[in-house]
């Protein structure tokens, strides 16, 4: 488990379980530097899965549909080795993004100064259930998204705030699969068009500057069709548009804190010191 997050001069407003009033600045300008980490070493990563042909790049290649495609039994067992490593990858970073939600509630919450190794906070020993519950979220996600698609989209939306809530469930040691799902379920009501317009505003910022940054690859597709410009260039448009997104996820997690969203969770004031064991 990792450690305990360090206490500071705001241990009286932590007992009483007052809110510090922070902005969304000052929240990043105390988080930038960790959430940059992580985009980058995510960036990194998923740039040498492509290198080594296990990436999604493998698993799924336009060259394939050049031309008409063809169905041949090989490229399944071909995509194989690429989509588990994908999805293992994908679900340590999940896990580690869900440590960077439950930080920024503690900052806005708490003043707790942040260090890298706080954002690995859910590799602990609730840790299996955590997987169950991602992947179980996922699912439900993916199926509702293909097969009913609103109702999809609306279940996505509300499981945002996962790791706020997994976090603070998991200090009064009630931590369930299918409980920590439908808690968040319950937590995000009144909220997914508060969460549905910030999804928007990052998805339109990211696209946009993403684009941008992207320009050269459009303009002179010959230089950055090749390796290694390739990679270095969606490298640096993961980077962007990875810091576009957690700060959306920091205005979003501070309005939803503001506006008494994760109370219900940490109600009885006697409890919140509970908390320390984060």
């Amino acid at each position: 488990m990792c450690k305990k997050y360090e206490q500071n001069p705001t241990e009286r407003n932590r007992k009483k379980g007052v809110i510090m009033q922070k902005s969304t600045q000052d929240i990043f300008k105390e988080m930038w530097k960790v959430i940059l980490a992580y985009v980058v070493l995510s960036g990194i990563i998923t740039a040498v899965l492509d290198l080594g042909g296990l990436g999604l790049t493998a698993a799924i290649d336009p060259a394939d549909f050049a031309g008409g495609f063809q169905f041949d039994p090989s490229m399944i067992t071909g995509m194989i080795p690429a989509l588990l490593t994908q999805f293992v990858v994908n679900l340590v970073l999940d896990m580690v993004s869900l440590g960077i939600f439950l930080a920024i509630y503690r900052n806005k919450v708490y003043d707790t100064q942040v260090e890298f190794a706080d954002i690995f906070y859910f590799f602990n020993g609730e840790a299996p259930k955590t997987v169950l519950a991602l992947i179980l979220k996922n699912i439900l996600s993916l199926i509702g998204l293909v097969l009913f698609l609103v109702p999809g989209i609306v279940f996505t939306i509300a499981m945002i705030p996962f790791g706020v809530v997994a976090g603070l469930i998991q200090v009064h040691g009630e931590m369930e699969v299918w409980g920590s799902i439908k808690k968040t379920w319950e937590t995000s009501k009144g909220y997914k068009g508060l969460i549905f317009g910030r999804v928007l505003i990052a998805a339109i910022l990211s696209g946009v500057i993403g684009g941008i940054v992207g320009l050269p690859s459009i303009l002179a597709p010959e230089v950055f069709v090749a390796q290694p410009a390739k990679t270095i260039m969606n490298l640096i448009v993961v980077i962007v548009t990875g810091m576009i997104y957690y700060v959306v996820w920091i205005d979003l997690i501070r309005e939803m804190t503001e506006r008494g969203a994760f109370r219900l969770l940490v109600a009885d004031p006697d409890r919140i010191e509970e908390a320390e064991q984060l």
